[in-house]
Order: structure tokens, then sequence, then C-alpha cells
């Protein structure tokens, strides 16, 4: 997979990555987010959102049947940011997303609950 940086009008493939971490409260769940956010910013990936609770890890577990933040705390803050990108396959997606909760959980020692989607070619990126 071949990755293009700077901001785009998804003329390009982009992806979507989502990510969740836990905390034994807001304040550390918070802090973990920050921390998995600015690791990702090495990707010069643009930042859609971030919020807080449990519904749409919940879901997400609930989809894949995995808990990666079991044990973590019960407090859950998310961010998603987008990342353009050249020839999506499902195989690249798959990988980048194991890669990407790897390299999270090796650099920050918490792990973290990864998505990668290709963002549809019709939605408009916020720059």
């Amino acid at each position: 997979m071949t990755y293009m940086s700077g901001n785009t009008t998804n003329a390009a493939p982009t992806v979507s990555i989502q990510i969740w971490v836990a905390g034994r409260d807001i304040d550390q769940a918070m802090g973990r987010r920050q921390a998995a956010q600015e690791r990702l910013n090495r990707l010069s990936v643009t930042h859609v959102g971030a919020g807080s609770g449990r519904f749409f890890y919940d879901l997400w577990r609930e989809r894949t049947r995995t808990d990666p933040l079991a044990s973590q705390g019960d407090c859950i803050a998310d961010a998603e940011c987008h990342l353009p990108t050249q020839d999506v396959s499902p195989s690249d997606l798959a990988a980048l997303t194991r890669d990407i909760a790897a390299d999270l959980e090796d650099a920050l020692g918490f792990p973290v609950a990864v998505e990668v989607e290709v963002v549809p070619a019709d939605e408009e990126i916020s720059t």
C-alpha cells in the first residue's frame, strides 16, 4: 500500500482509522487517546473527531467478537482520522489494522483497539 501526505479532497482513496483506548477514569482514557493521536500524526493523518463513551466501542466489539481493551478500565475514549492512500485491497486494510494496533501498543505500552475502513469516494473530507 502506498501512502500520500498532505491535505486531500478524496480524489485518491482514503482510509478512516478509528481508535479506542480505555482507562480507569476519564482523565487516563483521554490521556491515552492523546498519546495515540500524537503517534498517528507521523502518518500525516487528518483528524476528523474524538469523543468518549462506550457505545461505539461496544458495537465494534460485538461485531468483531474481540475485546482488546478488557481489564484496561471502564472509561473509553476514541478518535477518528483519515489517511490518503492508493491501491487499497481488503488484505491491505487487514494488514494496516494489525500494523497500527501493534505499533501503538508497542510504542505506548497499552492496548489500542483499531478499525481501518475505506472512506466512500463521495464522502467529503474536512481539512
